[in-house]
């Protein structure tokens, strides 16, 4: 049963990459009906708790290099757990985001890097959640990417 949902999940968080990845690309194009509208003004709600779980990762990350835990293995998949529910949250909020940017008030340049900040930490949380996966943490990415989420966030 747990395989299977850290599968599932793994698959939603592919799609959601897909599906940014599309809306970045076409977001000139982008024209949203008002019911998707709603979804947008959650942004500033959706925003923090990525956030939070990424730095609680971060934490977890630093800590478990640092000290020999007896509970290794939980805490492994503890911090797959937050890694894994960090990368979709922050999708879900980048997803929000660009349909936010969307309605009228905000300019081009106000955005731009916010956009792409939380873009590229998205991008980054989800290919740090799937190299871990392949059980290959010599990856040069794998081992950075704590500093690089943190740095970003």
């Amino acid at each position: 049963m747990k395989l299977k949902l850290s599968q599932l999940a793994t698959q939603v968080l592919l799609v959601l990459n897909c599906f940014v990845l599309f809306l970045l690309l076409f977001s000139n194009k982008l024209v949203l009906p008002y019911w998707l509208q709603l979804i947008g003004r959650m942004h500033p709600m959706l925003l923090h708790f990525p956030i939070t779980l990424l730095l609680l990762w971060v934490i977890l990350h630093w800590y478990g290099k640092r000290k020999q835990i007896a509970a290794q293995e939980q805490m492994h998949s503890l911090k797959d757990v937050i890694l894994l529910s960090g990368a979709m949250a922050s999708g879900i909020t980048v997803i929000a985001g660009l349909f936010l940017s969307r309605e009228a008030g905000y300019s081009k340049e106000e955005l731009f890097w916010h956009q792409w900040t939380g873009a590229v930490l998205f991008f980054l949380s989800s290919t740090t959640y799937i190299i871990g996966q392949t059980k290959s943490s010599n990856i040069r990415l794998f081992n950075s990417s704590p500093y690089l989420i943190a740095l970003i966030v």
